[in-house]
């Protein structure tokens, strides 16, 4: 399986509304004007300091990935640091594999292509 990394804009929003809905006492907005400037400064603060995550869902194919970053290039500013991710599986220290599996950097597109 495979997916795209990187940092959403849209996701930030939603971590900022979270985080907003959640203030209390004077920190809270008074009106719906001071809670919407107060999101937007969490959202962008959040998208600046965001570790990356997985903002595609997974995707069968690695052709998948090229296109949604494709797309996602596309809409100046609502993304950041897109790389694709490839599921492998986690290795024990005797280097036996079990059931878990992470994502890890996916080399080149290249290397799947027949």
């Amino acid at each position: 399986m495979f997916c795209v990394y990187g940092v959403s804009l849209a996701k930030c929003r939603k971590a900022a509304i979270k985080k907003v809905n959640d203030l209390r006492g004077d920190d809270a907005p008074n009106n719906a004007n001071d809670w919407e400037v107060k999101v937007a400064e969490l959202q962008q603060d959040l998208f600046e300091k965001a570790k990356p995550t997985s903002i595609s869902g997974e995707l069968s194919m690695p052709s998948s990935v090229d296109e949604y970053i494709a797309q996602a290039k596309k809409l100046p500013d609502q993304f950041r640091n897109l790389k694709g991710m490839k599921k492998v599986p986690v290795l024990d220290a005797e280097g036996g594999g079990n059931d878990h599996q992470s994502w890890s950097p996916q080399i080149s597109m290249a290397t799947y292509v027949a």
